[in-house]
């Protein structure tokens, strides 16, 4: 009897800490569709692989996902959140565009930059009557090139390769003054009681062949200097694999200052585009 006792007390003991790990869960915070599909099958399933824990994704439009985020003071509903700087889009998500790399790559072509942007103002105003549509999300974006109405978009280099992908016929270019650099960030939400996992998933999220595979599924950059690409998606016009081609190809806007005139660039670009 003491003996079965003993195994069942050992049996339940088991099946206790089994538990426990099962109920171990991170939850990310991202956008959806194809970027989601891509975390899933790449960190995410490594991550479960080495920690046992589950992830589970909240997906949305950035605005509203760090909206939700300032709103719950210190108990936020994800672990990590995923945000982009720089964006290379003309109309972002959530109805809130960014016009900051058309406003800059203007100002550079007329011999300025960032800080002295006005200088590109008048060759932005002589190309409204170029401009056919505006797209509230990367959906949108690509059902205008689809269906032929808006065949020459700025957009990220890494949706373009997304509907290259289906067969649609799509040829990215790049200027040779270089392309504004979209930078997809991840972050630790202040609060979270998994900060153990979180720190786990954003180190597993920069190892050389997670970011190999992710930038061979997405063509995107990786962002290590170690990830080991096949020459085919190296060559891709975007993909930059070296500090050097990061310093001559990419326009890469100061943070602080695109901080500051943003809500700037916006409204004059309404004004005197859009409207």
């Amino acid at each position: 009897m003491k003996s079965k006792i003993a195994i069942l007390t050992a049996i339940g003991l088991a099946l206790s800490a089994t538990t426990s790990l099962a109920a171990e869960k991170l939850v990310i915070s991202t956008w959806g569709g194809s970027w989601k599909d891509l975390l899933e099958k790449t960190v995410a399933k490594k991550f479960k692989e080495q920690t046992g824990a589950d992830v589970e994704f909240i997906t949305g439009g950035t605005i509203d996902r760090l909206n939700k985020a300032k709103l719950a003071k210190g108990n936020p509903e994800s672990d990590i959140t995923f945000t982009t700087s720089h964006v290379g889009w003309l109309y972002a998500t959530d109805g809130l565009y960014d016009a900051s790399h058309l406003v800059v790559v203007s100002a550079k072509l007329m011999g300025g930059d960032a800080a002295t942007w006005e200088k590109g103002s008048d060759k932005l105003k002589a190309l409204k009557p170029n401009f056919k549509a505006y797209y509230a999300n990367d959906a949108a974006s690509q059902q205008l090139l689809q269906n032929g109405e808006a065949p020459v978009q700025v957009m990220l280099s890494m949706n373009a390769y997304h509907i290259a992908s289906q067969g649609v016929p799509v040829k990215v270019a790049m200027p040779k003054e270089g392309a504004v650099l979209g930078i997809d960030t991840v972050g630790i939400m202040k609060g979270t009681k998994n900060a153990d996992l979180a720190y786990k998933f954003v180190n597993l999220m920069l190892d050389p062949d997670v970011q190999a595979e992710v930038a061979t599924i997405k063509k995107g950059s990786p962002v290590v200097s170690n990830a080991k690409l096949s020459d085919d998606v190296a060559k891709l016009p975007g993909v930059f694999t070296t500090p050097d081609q990061w310093n001559k190809e990419a326009l890469i806007i100061d943070h602080k200052l695109r901080a500051e005139k943003t809500g700037e660039w916006r409204k004059w670009f309404t004004e005197n585009v859009i409207n």
